[in-house]
């Protein structure tokens, strides 16, 4: 008796240090949360965990988890960090027998994309085409103040830095008894952008990014008036600048 109490005692010394019953688990709580290979905004991204997804945590670097992560997932396995405001701890009760993300972990790699190695260095301030709708006041141009439309694309040179063109087509018309008159014309911008993505200081707020701007091109008009039997037509070509601010929402 006094063999099988001693053998009893060892056994359950063990299952209190064994570190596999002992680990805690994190569930991912938001879309799109970025695992770095560091504790810290600069760290590598090494994957974009989706909501539900779940990890073994095996350490804590102030408010970073230190999770494990499995082949599966289709990204380069190993240790990496996630931000505490990213994921909630649960128990083992908790964890569902296969989750829809979890099946989806474990589907082969080529069907779940896993941030590049240099995903970090390739973050770009914003990318993409646009259009827009605002208020045009001189020097643009010289043409006078107006409400235009926005068409334009920017590419990302890097994190801060964007660079891209912006036409700006418009048209307005006036008419009485006596008078009318009527406009067309366009801007077209060279623009250079920067600005800063706000998750780089608070990662749940990763879709905006404030930016402020200047462009540089030509101004195109073309006019035409007419007062009882007179008529007057002209055409202008300007040099044509603007500055732009505003906040990008992704």
């Amino acid at each position: 008796m006094k063999k099988i109490a001693i053998l009893l005692v060892v056994f359950v010394v063990l299952c209190q240090i064994n570190p596999a019953a002992e680990a805690e688990k994190l569930r991912v709580n938001v879309n799109n949360a970025n695992v770095r290979s560091q504790p810290g905004l600069s760290g590598e991204i090494v994957l974009k965990a989706g909501k539900g997804d779940i990890f073994t945590i095996v350490g804590k670097e102030g408010d970073w988890y230190k999770i494990l992560i499995p082949a599966e997932s289709g990204s380069r396995a190993g240790e990496a960090y996630i931000h505490s405001a990213l994921g909630d701890i649960i128990s083992a009760e908790d964890i569902p027998e296969k989750s829809k993300r979890q099946k989806a972990m474990d589907r082969p790699a080529k069907t779940r994309k896993a941030a590049p190695a240099d995903a970090a260095g390739s973050e770009k301030l914003f990318s993409g085409f646009y259009t827009k709708f605002g208020y045009m006041t001189k020097p643009a141009g010289g043409f006078g103040d107006r409400w235009l439309l926005s068409l334009g694309k920017d590419w990302g040179i890097n994190p801060f830095l964007a660079a891209g063109f912006e036409l700006q087509p418009y048209f307005r018309s006036f008419s009485d008894a006596e008078f009318s008159s009527s406009n067309l014309g366009a801007n077209l911008f060279g623009n250079a952008k920067g600005g800063v993505n706000i998750g780089r200081f608070m990662e749940k707020l990763t879709f905006l990014t404030p930016y402020a701007g200047f462009g540089l091109g030509v101004a195109f008009a073309t006019s035409s008036s007419k007062f009882g039997s007179e008529k007057v037509s002209s055409t202008d070509f300007n040099f044509a600048w603007h500055m732009m601010f505003g906040i990008e929402v992704i």
